[in-house]
């Protein structure tokens, strides 16, 4: 007589378990396209500015059997030409020349400020920095920071976009944070009244500031502060080497918004917050405490 089998040989290992979640994942197993486009302004082009604008048309497309939405925009000089796929709570884009699996997240209203709306890389990728009610827009609108690097400190893309579920794209902006002060400079197209809030700064600093840094053109000395790392090296930029660094808890730095570096008498003056750091220029700390 045969023996039965035991029962874990009737069911999936944990790693086939695993593996079957994952396929999943890849094939957006359980997730719904819905036949009608995502914003209901279509079939012509919406001017955000002179310069910036986006198409979508509300005739569909089908591929594999789903309906996708000719979809094209040209926004502070980045451009596409592609299709929107509408999957609640998620708008996804993919270019025109790509195949459906390389589809990106457009807009996510299921997601809270702070959450990874997509992320490509950790040199490219969208944020959810805010939702709020907007009356004119007649419904929730959806501040996404768009950030892509090309560079060490190059960006192919740097902006805002303010995102309507309704209306789709009402706004933009582009922005630069100043390496040294912190000062952010926005180029608006559009209401500008989507930018006046000090805590959309507030937070566009809070994701996307990590460095300052401060030139010694005489000793060819370059002091670099870095929130994320939690570290201040100074580096010789003429003969590119590394010199000195302190080491901070990054616990303590992550979550700076405010911080610069200068000169003091001699020594590197670091404000860090409410904080002041004093060192050596061979970056010994001398003192800390409140900053006058």
């Amino acid at each position: 007589m045969t023996e039965p089998e035991e029962p874990s040989q009737h069911y999936p290992t944990l790693l086939q378990v695993l593996a079957i979640v994952w396929l999943c994942l890849l094939c957006s197993c359980g997730e719904t396209y819905v036949e009608t486009p995502p914003f209901d302004r279509l079939n012509d082009t919406i001017r955000i500015s002179a310069d910036n604008w986006y198409y979508l048309s509300g005739q569909a497309d089908r591929v594999d059997g789903v309906a996708v939405f000719p979809f094209a925009y040209r926004i502070f000089g980045a451009s596409m030409e592609g299709f929107l796929v509408n999957s609640p709570p998620r708008v996804y884009v993919y270019k025109d020349e790509e195949s459906f699996d390389k589809r990106t997240v457009l807009l996510d209203t299921g997601l809270s400020p702070g959450d990874t709306v997509e992320k490509v890389s950790r040199f490219q990728y969208q944020i959810l920095l805010d939702r709020k009610t907007d009356p004119v827009a007649g419904g929730e609108v959806f501040y996404i920071l768009r950030r892509s690097l090309i560079g060490l400190k190059s960006f192919r893309e740097r902006t805002i976009w303010v995102v309507s579920a309704q209306k789709g794209i009402l706004a933009a902006a582009s922005y630069d944070i100043g390496a040294t002060d912190g000062i952010i400079t926005l180029d608006i197209s559009g209401d500008p009244d989507y930018f006046n809030s000090d805590d959309l700064k507030y937070k566009i600093k809070y994701y996307d500031y990590d460095q300052t840094s401060y030139v010694d053109r005489d000793r060819n000395l370059i002091y670099v502060f870095d929130k994320f790392k939690g570290s201040l090296k100074v580096r010789d930029f003429k003969a590119t080497q590394d010199l000195y660094e302190y080491t901070f808890d990054k616990v303590n730095t992550r979550e700076l918004v405010d911080f610069k570096l200068e000169m003091r008498e001699n020594q590197i003056e670091l404000r860090a917050g409410d904080s002041c750091f004093y060192f050596t220029p061979e970056l010994d700390l001398t003192r800390s405490g409140p900053c006058p």
